[in-house]
C-alpha cells in the first residue's frame, strides 16, 4: 500500500447567503460523509461580521453573502485514486436553506516506465 504525504490537503472558498430582509444567525454543519478516519475538515469565517459563542453560527447581514474557507487534510493511509465526499449545510431555525456536497479525489500514482 502506498502511503500519502502527510500534507495532502486542500481548501475551497464557499459563499453563505442570507436571502432575508433582516440580519440573522445561521447554523453551519459539516457532514463528514465518507471521509476516512483521521481526516480533518475545518470551517473558517474570516470576513464574518459576527459569530455566536457557538462557533458554528454566523450572523449574516440582510440580503448578503459571506465567504467561508473550508479546509481539509487527509490521513496518510489514503490510497491513490481514492475519492471521498463531505457536505457543508446551512440551516436557519433547524431548516436546511443551503449547502453543497464536495468530492475530494486523491491523485493517482504516476508510474514511469523506462528512462
Amino acid at each position: 500500500m502506498t502511503k500519502r504525504k502527510p500534507d495532502d490537503h486542500g481548501e475551497i472558498v464557499i459563499e453563505l447567503h442570507n436571502p432575508h430582509d433582516s440580519p440573522d444567525f445561521f447554523d453551519l454543519e459539516i457532514d463528514r460523509g465518507t471521509l476516512p478516519k483521521g481526516a480533518t475538515v475545518d470551517l473558517a469565517l474570516p470576513d464574518a461580521g459576527s459569530t455566536h459563542s457557538d462557533l458554528h453560527r454566523v450572523l449574516i447581514p440582510a440580503n448578503s453573502r459571506v465567504k467561508a474557507n473550508v479546509s481539509f487534510t487527509l490521513p496518510t493511509s489514503v490510497k491513490p485514486g481514492d475519492a471521498f465526499r463531505f457536505s457543508v449545510i446551512q440551516r436557519r431555525g433547524g431548516r436546511i436553506i443551503g449547502g453543497s456536497t464536495y468530492e475530494v479525489r486523491v491523485a493517482p500514482e504516476v508510474i514511469r516506465i523506462g528512462d
